[in-house]
């Protein structure tokens, strides 16, 4: 429809990933077991929040995890870009 929307937009990540912040609103993100990194910059444009989530690898076993949530209110049709950086 027209008007503004809300937009949320969620990435659930394996339990074995280190997943935090930075400043700049970039994602870094390191594996646990192997140690690669891998950073995630994002579109100025959204909002970015780190939630905790869980993450079943089988029903009833539950793990915790990182969850991160992308908010923008905007009128659609809308373009945003996420860039990854390995390390």
């Amino acid at each position: 429809g027209t008007g503004s929307h809300l937009i949320e937009i969620f990435f659930h990540f394996s339990p074995v990933l280190h997943v935090e912040l930075d400043a700049q609103q970039a994602l870094l993100i390191r594996n646990v077991q192997n140690n690669l990194f891998l950073k995630m910059k994002l579109d100025q444009k959204l909002q970015a929040t780190l939630l905790d989530g869980h993450y079943a690898k089988k029903f009833g076993l539950t793990q915790k995890n990182i969850v991160l949530k992308l908010t923008i209110q905007a009128q659609l049709p809308l373009q945003f870009t996420q860039t990854l950086e390995w390390s």
